[in-house]
């Protein structure tokens, strides 16, 4: 089964999965759908894209090692597993690198006025705020940041990519300027054909990234059922196990899995800044650290 997206969706999915022996690859990113806890790991049950805990590593190092700066401020939805998971990898990084979090704040899920939490975080001096969210929420952080006076540096999730997140922060004046990471670039060439292909066969741009992931998912399910020799669950679940560079369109347009974690090997993502015309302007493609 390819999917899903989210989660905590994948975290209630993923029992069932190993209850019903059906395996499942998606492009959720809690590390603890495949690892529910140390050295135990799920049989059915794969990571397609970085783990939460590698993009929130991923961030950490960007912004201390490529922009410079050394006090970040961290808010994260305690109700999310995707943002916790990657606030705290962030954090922990960050630290590590020689940084200082000044604030680390949980909210509670729901939460639409963040203005408290800005003010306590402002008071701290930042000079950067990771925000491990998705766009709604991302967006209204920024937005009030903005009516607060907090002008720090923003570096999000992936879920501030798309319009939503940009409609949240009240237009691209506040939008601007802020990064997130992404391991899709739509920008590159090898994303002509795709592009090509899907405005004939739909008679539309690709609209979401989540076309491209799951193209994906059903890319790396095909391959492993032409390399197991038959449909069934058992053969499909040892080749996804063994997927060894294929090509996706994700990170670097390859992809491995690591047997010991069910999780891809060494995949990049791309940090993008938002730009004042509302283009997505690549930074760079990073590399976790395994």
């Amino acid at each position: 089964m390819g999917g899903t997206h989210f989660s905590n969706i994948s975290l209630a999915i993923a029992p069932v999965a190993e209850q019903k022996r059906v395996p499942i690859i998606g492009q959720a990113i809690e590390p603890k759908v495949t690892v529910p806890e140390p050295g135990k790991v799920n049989r059915y049950t794969f990571l397609a894209q970085p783990s939460s805990a590698q993009q929130g590593q991923m961030m950490a190092r960007f912004g201390y090692e490529n922009l410079g700066l050394r006090k970040a401020a961290v808010l994260a939805d305690k109700s999310n597993s995707y943002s916790t998971s990657q606030a705290e990898a962030f954090a922990e990084t960050f630290k590590a690198l020689g940084g200082e979090v000044v604030s680390y704040i949980e909210y509670a899920g729901g939460t639409m006025d963040f203005k408290a939490f800005i003010t306590q975080i402002k008071s701290k001096s930042p000079d950067v705020m990771f925000l491990p969210q998705y766009a709604q929420a991302g967006g209204l952080q920024v937005r009030q940041s903005k009516e607060l006076g907090l002008n720090v540096t923003i570096l999000g999730s992936n879920s501030l990519s798309d319009q939503n997140y940009i409609d949240a922060c009240g237009g691209i004046q506040n939008a601007a300027g802020t990064y997130h990471l992404f391991n899709v670039n739509f920008d590159d060439p090898k994303f002509a054909p795709f592009h090509k292909a899907y405005e004939a066969k739909y008679g539309e741009p690709v609209q979401t990234y989540h076309t491209v992931f799951g193209y994906d998912d059903i890319y790396l399910i095909a391959d492993a059922i032409t390399r197991a020799g038959k449909v069934d669950p058992e053969a499909i679940r040892d080749a996804l196990e063994t997927i060894k560079g294929v090509p996706v369109l994700a990170g670097d347009g390859m992809f491995t899995m690591n047997p010991a974690t069910h999780q891809p090997v060494s995949m990049p993502s791309w940090i993008f800044r938002w730009a004042a015309d509302g283009s997505r302007v690549p930074e760079r493609l990073i590399y976790p650290v395994e």
